[in-house]
């Protein structure tokens, strides 16, 4: 438990006391068979990325690795967000700091998940794309032994879904690839005149490609968020350094560059962080592109197509600046980078990150060529506003802020509707998906918000609702989902993550959202199914404000309890997760369990606290099922987890429901080749298997039919796949089931 302030504590003490006194009573009838939906690994996907945020030693820190495993993580999202849009992998390959491709790939063979690939689409090319595409899925000799010298094994990376871009269509432009986070249409140059930058281009040229002109500024919508005034400037930024000489080469972000049109000045006034503090874009703008500064050809060379030497007549001084506008041409677009990618495997996937606007769609040449490269998704991020929420919390309007969530899922639902509508008319030949990347119940970047309150009950409760929204939306055919990335999945910049990890001493600080995750995906993340609503009987109506698209502020009724369906990942028995959107009564809820399912009782494990605090409390317990039932408290706002279990099998004793300590982990240690010694208490037929951390098979030791008795088997895992970490070995003959932990140390 984490208590912040002891007036909270003793009011949510207060609250466990008195509001058992307050409960409706519920009945739910679970289905016989319910009809089950796999959940892909892609579902499961966090982005992890190589930016200074994310150093490789935090990464490979043995305490994340084993909390970041119980997750049950499926995919990471590398190189990252925005960033990615301009990373070029090679540039960092040397950088043992960074976690760059080569630490990626020993990270998701340990972790045994997959790569999503985020394209360099900013400055890469379609044939770089198909390259990497080559290093990491090929089976020629040649991409073999690259990849057994870069990763020490020539074995597949597998590779197979790939996002053009991030976030390109978050001003129908190309963003900071090779426009900017810009908030109008119009680019700006001296003496605020402009020229306008319509939507319809800027998404032709994502499309398509070409060239733009890297010069003047635009209005950036993250101005105020970010406070860095200067990214919404086009052109090339130079500071010089205390070590420069007096010729200056440098690489530009955006190449090739044009010899048609450049511009160079050389700025020998120091613009300071105070003076960008009190200026506007068009003052900076200005100052950096006065007559005077402007250097003629004589002083400046194009090196090759991607560098410019600058050799300005008077020396500069450290900090002083030189400012690039140029020409940048010859761009791939993203029918180009999609068909290179899918030339080399047609089993990836690949993303569009923006939706056609109107006047593309109503073209028929862009419906020919719409048509003959289809993306497989369609990239969306769905933010809520971090503004409204934190006006819900200080208004005591906890009830509201669950409900956020599921207003955005229903947004992408239109979405993926008017995608559907299209790919009809045009006769595609499959469903686009969508893939939300990204996802968060906010994203923090408020300056005046109080963040700390969503590190509690609220923070796990929206992030709960998020994934099992999206899941549910899944399995109802409403969206066609290909990946669901969690943002961000480490605490940097005070954003609101999975962990907090700090810098130097490396204590891991693990937030109430990750533990909604682990309780989720432990319990409906891998196979999910829905309760029926006419199942719940008495299922009480809260009322909740929400806002209309015009603005208008409406109250409507919701159920008080959400409830969703699965299959836990290593026991394979039925789970239950559980909202309580009601902030101020508890409720219980007698479940009516078939007695197909063979269980004998239910391990519950409940999350509560304060809402507008960051104190929350986790706690465990085992209940009997008696006469088919069993009776669940479930405490105003939180979020419970139930896992059905039979005679043997002890979900509340095992790593997947608890923690991953290694002080149980039997044998310890693993050798290499080593006897699994185990009691068969009846004749039949029995079955040993080995799984991994995620409930993966690894291996079957032991499928035949034998008596009653002592038995030993040699496992030997010289030859195996397995690498060093926390492996279990399961037992099954007849209702016998038992579980072991086990460390492999290689």
């Amino acid at each position: 438990m984490q208590y912040h302030n002891i007036k909270n504590l003793m009011i949510f003490i207060i609250v466990l006391i008195w509001g058992g006194n307050l409960k409706a009573q519920l009945r739910v009838n679970l289905p016989e068979k319910p009809i089950i939906t796999p959940i892909a690994p892609a579902i499961r996907g966090y982005n992890l990325g190589d930016f200074d945020y994310l150093p490789w030693n935090e990464v490979d820190f043995p305490p994340f690795r084993r909390e970041f495993a119980g997750l049950l993580p499926g995919i990471i999202r590398w190189p990252g967000g925005t960033n990615a849009n301009n990373y070029v992998w090679q540039d960092y390959i040397n950088d043992e700091t960074r976690f760059h491709l080569v630490n990626a790939v020993e990270f998701i063979r340990d972790m045994r998940i997959g790569l999503q690939y985020v394209v360099n689409f900013g400055n890469g090319s379609a044939s770089e794309a198909a390259d990497f595409i080559r290093l990491c899925n090929s089976h020629e000799s040649y991409w073999q032994n690259k990849r057994a010298s870069l990763f020490g094994s020539p074995n597949p990376i597998n590779v197979k879904i790939c996002e053009l871009g991030n976030e390109n269509n978050y001003t129908h432009a190309w963003v900071s690839a090779w426009f900017g986070r810009a908030f109008d249409n119009k680019i700006y140059f001296r003496n605020n005149t402009s020229v306008d930058f319509p939507a319809d281009r800027a998404d032709s040229l994502y499309f398509y490609g070409g060239d733009i002109w890297r010069g003047g500024w635009v209005d950036p919508r993250t101005i105020e968020i970010h406070g860095h005034k200067t990214q919404a400037i086009l052109g090339e930024k130079y500071f010089v350094k205390s070590d420069d000489g007096d010729t200056l080469i440098i690489p530009i972000s955006y190449p090739k560059i044009g010899n048609s049109s450049i511009y160079v000045w050389a700025v020998d006034t120091t613009l300071t962080e105070a003076e960008l503090e009190y200026m506007s874009l068009q003052e900076i703008y200005n100052l950096m592109t006065e007559p005077r500064y402007l250097l003629s050809a004589n002083y400046f060379t194009i090196l090759g197509d991607t560098a410019v030497m600058v050799f300005p007549p008077v020396p500069m001084n450290s900090e002083e600046l030189i400012y690039i506008e140029y020409q940048s041409v010859g761009h791939d677009g993203a029918f180009a980078f999609r068909d290179s990618i899918k030339a080399v495997d047609a089993t990836v996937q690949v993303g569009y990150s923006v939706w056609p606007n109107d006047q593309l769609l109503s073209q028929n040449f862009f419906r020919n060529d719409f048509v003959q490269s289809p993306p497989d998704f369609i990239i969306a991020h769905t933010y809520p506003n971090t503004e409204d929420i934190e006006s819900l919390a200080n208004s005591n309007y906890f009830s509201e802020i669950p409900y956020l969530p599921q207003q955005l899922v229903q947004y992408v639902i239109r979405g993926q509707e008017m995608i559907d509508s299209v790919s009809l008319a045009w006769s595609l030949p499959q469903r686009l998906g969508i893939a939300i990347t990204e996802w968060s119940f906010a994203n923090a970047e408020c300056k005046e918000c109080n963040m700390d309150r969503f590190d509690g009950i609220i923070g796990a409760i929206n992030t709960t609702m998020f994934a099992a929204s999206y899941m549910e939306a899944m399995h109802n055919s409403s969206i066609n989902l290909v990946a669901l990335n969690f943002h961000p999945l480490v605490k940097k910049w005070g954003l609101l993550s999975l962990y907090d990890i700090t810098p130097g001493s490396l204590n891991l600080v693990i937030t109430s959202r990750a533990h909604a995750m682990r309780m989720l995906n432990n319990t409906i993340g891998t196979k999910f199914f829905t309760i029926n609503s006419a199942d719940i009987t008495g299922n009480p109506m809260i009322d909740i404000l929400t806002k209309n698209p015009n603005g208008s502020i409406d109250t409507i009724a919701i159920p008080a309890l959400k409830i969703w369906g699965g299959i836990d990942s290593l026991y394979h028995n039925y789970s239950l997760l559980l909202i309580n959107q009601d902030d101020s009564l508890d409720h219980s809820v007698t479940f009516h369990v078939p007695t197909e399912w063979s269980v004998d009782s239910v391990f519950v494990e409940k999350m509560t606290g304060i809402p507008d605090d960051s104190i929350y409390n986790l706690s465990k317990e085992t209940l009997p099922i008696v006469n088919d039932s069993v009776q669940i408290t479930l405490p105003a706002f939180s979020l419970t987890a139930l896992r059905f279990q039979g005679p043997t099998t002890g979900v509340e004793n095992t790593p997947l429901a608890t923690s991953y300590s290694l002080e149980n982990a039997y044998p310890n240690p693993f050798n290499p080749t080593t006897t699994i010694s185990y009691q068969i208490p009846q004749a039949g037929n029995v079955t040993l298997k080995i799984y991994d951390i995620l409930g993966r098979e690894i291996a079957t030791l032991v499928d035949e039919y034998k008596q009653p008795g002592i038995y030993n088997t040699q496992f030997s895992i010289l030859n195996s796949e397995l690498t060093s970490g926390i492996y279990f070995y399961q037992l099954k003959s007849g209702s016998f089931i038992q579980t072991k932990k086990m460390l492999v140390l290689k």
